[in-house]
């Protein structure tokens, strides 16, 4: 039986729903597109960008990241931040603080952006110099060296690099200081090299004389065998 021509309308006209899916999907890509920019922060980042060190705004992007689009407890986003400030200070060979210590400094920045972010609705001039002053401080090396950093270093062009970071993050970048390992790598496999060739030259010199010595007495006892012959005749 052919259904009544008004029905064929309705079911004509009522748009197809999207899946279930569908709708989620595009929530989430929506939650997340809205949540990609942190206010005074900028935009958050999955890793940490920058030629030199981290800096506290590359490091507080990161956190954001893991903290507001991925949903990571402070513990946990502690912990990854801080392991991957730690990889900048390891390839560069300079001594660190204990990772809780890097971390209390992490979470105390972190602390003083919410109190600034929960202030913000305030109209006081006070607030808003704040807020610039903390913007400011973004441009900063994040630092985590050991106290005794630069007595514990050895090396004079690492301890320069710590201080040309510290004095300006933009002044030196790590290709410069892959350069600088590079050429330190060099200068020690010289040494090596040399001290091998010294060792090998040393050991040689025994050999020689135990070699002259056995011939030498030979040559001695014919010498006296030959005077013994002389004095019978």
């Amino acid at each position: 039986m052919k259904p009544p021509a008004w029905l064929e309308v309705a079911v004509a006209s009522t748009p197809e729903r999207e899946p279930e899916e569908k709708r989620c999907e595009a929530r989430t890509i929506s939650a997340t597109r809205s949540s990609s920019k942190v206010w005074l922060l900028g935009k958050a980042q999955s890793s940490i960008q920058g030629a030199g060190f981290p800096r506290k705004g590359s490091v507080l992007r990161l956190f954001a990241h893991h903290h507001v689009e991925n949903g990571m407890s402070v513990r946990e986003n502690t912990k990854l931040t801080i392991q991957a400030v730690n990889e900048f200070w390891e390839k560069a060979g300079i001594p660190t603080q204990r990772p809780v210590n890097a971390a209390t400094k992490l979470t105390n920045q972190w602390n003083a952006y919410l109190l600034l972010k929960k202030n913000r609705g305030r109209k006081r001039d006070s607030d808003r110099a704040k807020e610039e002053i903390f913007m400011s401080d973004l441009h900063d090396l994040f630092d985590i060296a050991h106290q005794d950093a630069l007595t514990l270093m050895k090396n004079k062009e690492d301890k320069q690099f710590l201080l040309m970071q510290r004095d300006d993050p933009q002044s030196c970048s790590m290709a410069g200081m892959d350069v600088m390992q590079a050429q330190k790598e060099t200068r020690k496999q010289q040494r090596m090299a040399a001290e091998d060739a010294r060792k090998q030259k040393a050991n040689a010199l025994p050999s020689s004389f135990e070699t002259a010595g056995p011939s030498g007495t030979a040559a001695s006892s014919e010498e006296e065998s030959s005077e013994n012959d002389d004095d019978e005749y």
